[in-house]
């Protein structure tokens, strides 16, 4: 017998409901020795007795109660404190703001680089990164846990180069962080905004220069 609702045992806010799409949700009679509520009679077993009955009360108890055409979508929807609900992927995240955003490939960059001398790089990784990896010359350290922080011109964090129609290029390690970073930066009214795909692997896999962020840092990396 298939389980189209989902019972978790606990208060009733953490009971997790999900209905079959093929049943004819039927409220019973409390007590009943046959309920209806999975649409067939299963009413032999004890246990599934008391599962059903535990499901006719969520149901009763919902504010949607006295709207009977509601019921149905009351009871697909998941009453639970949210340790039960599946994670989605950041990856997703992902792909979803690359459809979102300017994707540029090393060789589009160099061309930005050459073209653009007001162009803004900012590179969004840990300070760990850039002081072992080093960096795209030129290129500013704007940590990604600041960076809405100072591009606000409204924060007290803010940075005077930022500027809303300015040519901004972001990278990371592998494009994942720029991506969201630079969908966030479009998100605040920033209009003329990119990423490197590939990030700054990409970069060094291109054979281009790399500055040695730790030769002028004040900040050195612990062996």
């Amino acid at each position: 017998w298939p389980r189209p609702y989902v019972i978790r045992s606990g208060a009733a806010a953490s009971i997790q409901v999900r209905a079959h799409v093929g049943a004819r949700p039927c409220l019973a009679r409390r007590g009943s020795s046959r309920h209806r509520l999975f649409g067939d009679n299963q009413g032999g077993n004890p246990a599934t007795r008391r599962t059903k009955a535990r499901v006719a009360r969520v149901r009763r108890r919902s504010p949607l109660a006295p709207h009977k055409e509601y019921l149905g979508e009351f009871a697909r929807t998941q009453v639970t404190e949210g340790k039960d609900m599946p994670i989605r992927s950041i990856f997703q995240d992902v792909e979803a703001a690359k459809g979102r955003i300017t994707n540029l490939s090393v060789e589009e960059l160099q061309e930005e680089m050459q073209e653009d001398p007001e162009l803004l790089l900012l590179d969004i990784r840990e300070l760990q990164e850039r002081l072992l990896l080093g960096s795209i010359p030129d290129s500013k350290h704007v940590p990604r846990g600041m960076l809405e922080f100072w591009a606000d011109p409204q924060s007290q964090y803010a940075k005077g180069y930022f500027a809303q129609d300015r040519r901004t290029v972001l990278f990371c390690a592998g494009g994942g962080r720029s991506a969201l970073a630079a969908l966030a930066l479009q998100d605040m009214g920033f209009s003329n905004i990119a990423h490197l795909e590939p990030g700054f692997a990409g970069w060094q896999q291109s054979d281009l220069q790399v500055e040695d962020v730790s030769a002028k840092s004040r900040w050195t990396q612990k062996n």
